[in-house]
């Protein structure tokens, strides 16, 4: 099994998808963003 950080990005979404194609067990590692920002963190 591989695991992929960025696999949303361009590099690792065409990662994924040619380890899926060989049949490789592939894992997304993939970051999560928040859906508001921190007040003093919005104004930065």
């Amino acid at each position: 099994m591989i695991l992929v950080a960025g696999a949303t990005g361009s590099n690792g979404t065409e990662i994924v998808k040619r380890l899926a194609a060989q049949n490789v067990q592939v894992r997304a590692m993939v970051r999560v963003l928040p859906t508001y920002l921190p007040v003093d963190e919005a104004d930065s």
